[in-house]
């Protein structure tokens, strides 16, 4: 009955490696910098991100800065994929 019993897939849950994994290399580059510089704060980062038509909080920001989102609180790998790991 349960032979084909798997653990579900892992998806990012992380607003912002969703957000970066729909960029092209070039874009993610030039987020990951914004990300570690300490020139951008959240807020405005996510301000100039949803002027350009990319909605984000600037709360998930904060928190993947801070390795407190689910990147870091659920064991998963999406954050190595990042500079900001």
């Amino acid at each position: 009955m349960l032979e084909d019993l798997k653990p579900p897939e892992k998806v990012p849950t992380c607003g912002f490696v969703r957000l970066r994994q729909g960029l092209d290399g070039d874009d993610q580059h030039r987020l990951d910098e914004a990300m570690v510089s300490a020139e951008w704060s959240s807020l405005a980062l996510a301000k100039a991100l949803s002027e350009r038509g990319l909605r984000i909080s600037y709360a998930v920001l904060y928190r993947h800065r801070k390795k407190t989102c689910s990147c870091y609180m659920n064991g998963e790998t999406f954050a190595r994929e990042s500079a900001t790991s």
